[in-house]
């Protein structure tokens, strides 16, 4: 395939994203999981929001790198941690339930929290426009985009109640808030992959002022994994209202 960017430089990760958001870096987990571990390893690097590209799998994020493109989260920071020699100095053990956790978040906490999200018209209606959906359309696209994500919640295995949503949900948090305890990151006191992937999905939700049932089980019983996002967040995304207490929003 024909990378986008012609004129790289050398060593220089080029991420490809949707817009900003004027809450968080960016409404996909995913790609706030990929600039966060960027941020954190201090890898030489380049934004450019595109809400029009996709990877070969037909996909946001990817990233080009020496003439190279990378797609899909699991395999950029694979790579990345190959190719920047990024060591975490963690015990086998440790790094097996970190990579346990990142999947459980890449993969599960990403479908719940995407059913919390589209359970919620408000949620929907302020987040279609920044991938790119005309503000004039949203009577129409906000319950048709509600459908298609309930669907293929639906056909991923998550055909599950109201209730069962939630207990699984919660025993997953419960998971990562007793692996975190009061440790600042995941990985102790340097940052893990497992950190980029639980913080992506979180800050999606949480600071996102559009209120969904996923914000109240955070409150009420996660106040860890809140300090968690928070610290993260003010640490590695100053420059957002999510790294200032969210005072306010920035405009594009």
């Amino acid at each position: 395939m024909k990378i986008l960017k012609e004129d790289w430089e050398k060593d220089v990760v080029y991420l490809y994203q949707f817009k900003r958001n004027p809450y968080i870096p960016n409404l996909s987990p995913f790609c706030m999981k990929i600039e966060l571990f960027l941020r954190a390893n201090n890898i030489p690097h380049q934004v450019i929001e595109n809400n029009k590209a996709r990877s070969t799998k037909g996909l946001l994020p990817f990233i080009e790198l020496n003439g190279k493109q990378i797609a899909d989260s699991e395999f950029i920071t694979y790579e990345l941690s190959q190719i920047f020699n990024i060591q975490n100095n963690i015990s086998p053990e440790k790094s097996g339930s970190l990579r346990a956790l990142t999947r459980v978040f890449d993969v599960e906490v990403s479908t719940l929290l995407s059913y919390y999200k589209v359970k919620s018209a408000a949620f929907v209606r302020g987040s279609l426009p920044g991938v790119g959906i005309p503000k004039f359309s949203l009577p129409i696209t906000v319950p048709l985009a509600q459908w298609f994500v309930k669907r293929g919640i639906k056909k991923s295995g998550y055909n599950h109640s109201d209730s069962e949503m939630k207990q699984i949900l919660v025993r997953d948090l419960k998971a990562a808030s007793d692996i975190l305890g009061s440790d600042k990151f995941f990985g102790g006191e340097k940052m893990a992959v497992a950190d980029c992937a639980v913080f992506g999905q979180l800050a999606s939700v949480y600071f996102i002022p559009w209120e969904t049932e996923a914000h109240g089980i955070l409150r009420t019983d996660f106040p860890n994994l809140i300090k968690y996002i928070e610290n993260v967040a003010a640490i590695y995304f100053s420059e957002f209202p999510c790294g200032q207490n969210g005072k306010k929003k920035i405009e594009f």
